[in-house]
């Protein structure tokens, strides 16, 4: 299999996720909370994919380098989620709202380790 292909293949596995979730939304499968769904389902894939991305080196130290030739497509597909999931939870659950984020921050300390996480994308 060529390897551009594999590379088509990967992302569209990246993205059917996402794509899953926007239909169900779409079709109003989600619930009562639809906006809960997505933010918790979009912070869930980037859990997942973060965790496939750090095992790319052991298993290619196990002599599996597939995953290790994709580590920055998945890298960049779980930034998305991350972000999304980022900005999901600035909208559903403070509103934007400056002082609202600094309590939640206070009463959820979980709040301020997913936003170190986040931020520590950045730089990659």
């Amino acid at each position: 299999m060529s390897p551009r292909l594999i590379t088509c293949v990967v992302v569209t596995a990246c993205v059917v996720p996402l794509a899953l979730l926007a239909w169900q939304l779409a079709a109003g499968q989600l619930g009562p909370d639809p906006a809960k769904y997505v933010m918790q389902g979009t912070g869930s894939w980037a859990l997942r994919g973060l965790l496939l991305v750090l095992c790319a080196a052991p298993f290619a130290r196990l002599g599996w380098r597939g995953l290790f030739r994709f580590r920055r497509t998945l890298g960049v597909a779980v930034f998305v989620y991350a972000t999304l999931h980022l900005l999901l939870f600035a909208q559903v659950y403070v509103g934007w709202d400056a002082p609202l984020l600094m309590e939640e921050l206070e009463e959820r300390p979980y709040v301020l380790v997913g936003f170190a996480a986040w931020a520590l994308f950045l730089p990659l």
